[in-house]
């Protein structure tokens, strides 16, 4: 039982701790969070055939792999 108190101890210790400066890494850099940035690839009016047929591959090849591969399982020479 001793350990667990002395475990909890130490972590109320570690949280009443003043965290300084230094430990704190902050950056300078600030980036507009909009639909434009928030993913990486271009997206909008302009690239949204290209998107729609990536997504449609994606999803396509992800969902019909499964199924090709049991039928080659079952149907192999």
């Amino acid at each position: 039982m001793s350990v667990f108190l002395t475990a909890s101890r130490a972590s109320l210790r570690a949280t009443r701790a003043p965290v300084s400066a230094m430990q704190v890494a902050r950056r300078n850099l600030h980036i507009e969070n909009t639909a434009e940035t928030s993913l990486p690839f271009p997206q909008g009016r302009k690239h949204a055939t290209g998107l729609a047929f990536g997504v449609f591959g994606f999803f396509a090849t992800g969902l019909s792999l499964p199924f090709l591969i049991t039928y080659y399982q079952l149907n192999k020479p």
